[in-house]
C-alpha cells in the first residue's frame, strides 16, 4: 500500500481511485484522510466473520472510509446498511446520494454488453454484461456527477468514451466465440444471483451447460443449491480447482446427496473438465463458467495456451 502511495505521488496524479483491500475502517488504505468521494459498491455478508458478524457490523465498518466533508455516493443498499452510511455521511457534514437503477433505461443487450440511458446521459454504450453493472455503473455516473459539482471538469464525451473503453475480465466475459465459453468470477451468494438473473436473459435458446468450481471458505450449499435449482442448464459439471482453498471433491458429494446423481459431473481439473464439456456440447450450446475467480483463471489460462 505505501509503495502505491509513493508510485501514485510520483506520477503527479490528479485523484486515484482507491480500492479498500478489506472492509474500510481498519483497512491499510484507511490512512488517507484527504479524500474527495467516499464510494460504496453493494454491501453484502461476503466477509462474515472476518470484518463483522453482521450485515450491519461490516456497514458500519465500511463506512470509516468517509471522512469529514466529503461527497458520499453509494450503490442501493439496503435499508439497514443505509442508514449506517446516511448516519455517518451526516455525522461527518457529508452529502449522501444513492443510485437509482432502476431509472437506467437498457435499448440493446446482449452477452457482450449493453446500451443504456441514465438520468442525463442517453445511450452509453457498456462492454461489460451482466445484470450487476447497471447497478455499478449507476453508481460510478453518479460519482462523476458529483466530482463535477465540486468543480472538476469532466466532460460527456470522457464519460462514453471511458465507459465504452471499460473492460473487467472475469465478469461475465465471453472468451470464446465459437463456441461460446462465458466466465463469470461469481463467488459469493449475492455474485451467483447476479449470475444467474443475467443468464436468464442472455437470449440464448440453443441450450447451456454450467462448469462450476468453488472455494471451501464461501457459502457452497446456497451457491450450489442456486444454480442446481435454477433451470437453466441443461447439465452441470463440478471441478476442483489448483488452489488450495478448493472445496474438496469429497465435500462435494456430500453437498450434492440431496440431489438425483445422475444430472451432474463432476472431474478432478479445470483444463480436462473445459475440454470434455466443450467436446461433449450440442451444437449452439453455451458453456459457462462460474463459481471462482481461481477458475477463471485456470480456464483463461487453458484457452490462452491452446485455442478450440
Amino acid at each position: 500500500t505505501a509503495m502505491a502511495f509513493l508510485y501514485f505521488k510520483k506520477q503527479n496524479c490528479d485523484l486515484v481511485v482507491l480500492e479498500t483491500g478489506l472492509g474500510g475502517e481498519t483497512d491499510a488504505t484507511n490512512v488517507i484522510r484527504n479524500t474527495v468521494c467516499a464510494a460504496f459498491a453493494t454491501i453484502s455478508v461476503d466477509h462474515l466473520g472476518v470484518i463483522g458478524d453482521t450485515l450491519e457490523e461490516i456497514a458500519q465498518i465500511k463506512s470509516g472510509i468517509i471522512k469529514p466533508g466529503c461527497t458520499v455516493v453509494s450503490a442501493r443498499q439496503q435499508e439497514n446498511v443505509r442508514q449506517i452510511l446516511q448516519k455517518k455521511a451526516d455525522d461527518m457534514g457529508c452529502t449522501y446520494t444513492e443510485a437509482e437503477p432502476d431509472r437506467m433505461t437498457v435499448e440493446a443487450e446482449d452477452y457482450k454488453g449493453f446500451t443504456f440511458s441514465y438520468k442525463g446521459y442517453a445511450h452509453m454504450q457498456s462492454q461489460i454484461a451482466g445484470e450487476c453493472q447497471r447497478e455499478n455503473l449507476a453508481t460510478a455516473l453518479e460519482v462523476i456527477d458529483s466530482l463535477k459539482k465540486l468543480g472538476y471538469q469532466i466532460t460527456e464525451e470522457a464519460v462514453r468514451a471511458g465507459i465504452n473503453a471499460t473492460r473487467w475480465a472475469g465478469r461475465f466475459t465471453c472468451l470464446s466465440e465459437d463456441p461460446v465459453v462465458i466466465v463469470d468470477g461469481a463467488h459469493n451468494d449475492d455474485g451467483i444471483r447476479a449470475f444467474l438473473d443475467t443468464v436468464e436473459q442472455d437470449g440464448c435458446t440453443e441450450g447451456r451447460r454450467l462448469l462450476f468450481g468453488v472455494a471451501a471458505d464461501k457459502d457452497c450449499r446456497h451457491m450450489i443449491q442456486r444454480v442446481i435449482t435454477s433451470g437453466l442448464f441443461d447439465r452441470i459439471a463440478f471441478t476442483h480447482m489448483r488452489t488450495a482453498r478448493s472445496l474438496s471433491l469429497e465435500e462435494l458429494k456430500g453437498l450434492l446427496a440431496a440431489y438425483p446423481e445422475d444430472r451432474f459431473t463432476m472431474y478432478t481439473e479445470a483444463d480436462t473438465a473445459l475440454r470434455t464439456e466443450v467436446s461433449g456440447r450440442q451444437p449452439g450450446e453455451r458453456l459457462y463458467i462460474a463459481g471462482s475467480l481461481y477458475l477463471v483463471g485456470e480456464i483463461k489460462e487453458s484457452l490462452d495456451h491452446d485455442q478450440f
